[in-house]
């Protein structure tokens, strides 16, 4: 837990047992550091807006283009996104991959790449499948991506490689598909992704002690719900490997084991998942009939497991948990 939020929680527990006054807790916010300051709103709307009017003029560039499509000719829109992406990569290498000025401009010059490989493939017409169009830019972009060292910038390229996965999966049915049966084949593969990229994260995370704490439990939120997708699919589909289980525990186990000591979101995201397959597990004795006891039970169920896990969650939260 920070500093500033054990301030918080000081002050609150103060003024809970009525040792501030009304017309001194707002003094006493501030004093304890709870408010921002105006400087730190000064920093983050300039980093806000930096972002912001980054990501808006690739954006436009990209609508331009499409609007004047007949009048800027095949050439035209080639060069001009062409010095669009020289310009970006340009500001990136003059900015400095270390501030935040030159990796918001990596971050654009790869937003182009996509902007690019899309006109490429709707001038010449190449033929080749919408999956592979996000393959091919997640490639292009990941020395950018491993030099800025960026959230945002991470998180798109992890993006375009879940969104890669799932428009193959769609688009053929090789392999992947013969060995595992229906969605499965997918869902391992998008579990296996995030998860590969959650562990090397915070394999990283120990060493230098820096990280966006939001970026990574976004992955593990995606790693989380594969995971689970897959051991309900393992409780209800016989053709399913049981195996799925077995990995979901193991989900479980390790993400107990990680978080009990430092993410309150990881722990509520474990809780949920344990909720769900408790809840699925439960459901397909109970739900045959689908009589009004077996309902009344379900929701009972739901209830004792949400508030099971809130005192928990809360228990953490009070042994400095954040």
């Amino acid at each position: 837990m920070t500093e500033r939020a054990r301030q918080r929680d000081a002050l609150i527990e103060l003024v809970r047992r009525g040792g501030v006054a009304r017309e001194q807790r707002a003094q006493a916010a501030r004093l304890a550091g709870v408010y921002p300051t105006l400087a730190q709103w000064r920093v983050f709307a300039d980093r806000a807006l930096l972002l912001l009017g980054v990501l808006a003029m690739a954006a436009s560039l990209s609508f331009f283009i499409a609007y004047n499509w007949a009048e800027l000719g095949r050439v035209g829109k080639f060069v001009l996104v062409q010095l669009a992406l020289f310009a970006a990569v340009l500001a990136g290498l003059r900015l400095g991959p270390a501030r935040l000025p030159g990796r918001v401009s990596l971050l654009a010059a790869s937003i182009l790449v996509g902007v690019m490989l899309a006109l490429f493939g709707q001038t010449y017409q190449s033929g080749a499948d919408p999956w592979q169009l996000f393959f091919v830019w997640a490639v292009l972009i990941t020395p950018w991506v491993w030099v800025s060292r960026f959230a945002l910038h991470g998180l798109l390229w992890l993006g375009l490689l879940n969104l890669a996965l799932i428009l193959a999966h769609d688009q053929s049915a090789g392999l992947a598909q013969q060995i595992l049966h229906g969605q499965t084949a997918v869902v391992v593969a998008i579990f296996c992704l995030n998860a590969g990229v959650l562990c090397v994260a915070e394999s990283r995370l120990a060493r230098s002690r820096l990280a966006h704490r939001w970026v990574l439990r976004l992955v593990a939120l995606a790693a989380g719900i594969a995971v689970t997708t897959l051991a309900i699919f393992a409780l209800f589909d016989p053709r399913t490997a049981s195996g799925w289980l077995v990995l979901w525990l193991a989900w479980c186990v390790l993400s107990w084991r990680g978080y009990y000591a430092r993410d309150l979101f990881m722990l509520a995201g474990l809780c949920l998942s344990i909720g769900v397959v408790v809840t699925s597990w439960i459901g397909r004795f109970l739900l045959d009939d689908a009589n009004a006891l077996a309902l009344f039970v379900m929701a009972m169920l739901i209830i004792a497991q949400g508030a099971a896990a809130a005192a928990w969650l809360r228990q953490r939260y009070r042994a400095g948990v954040s």
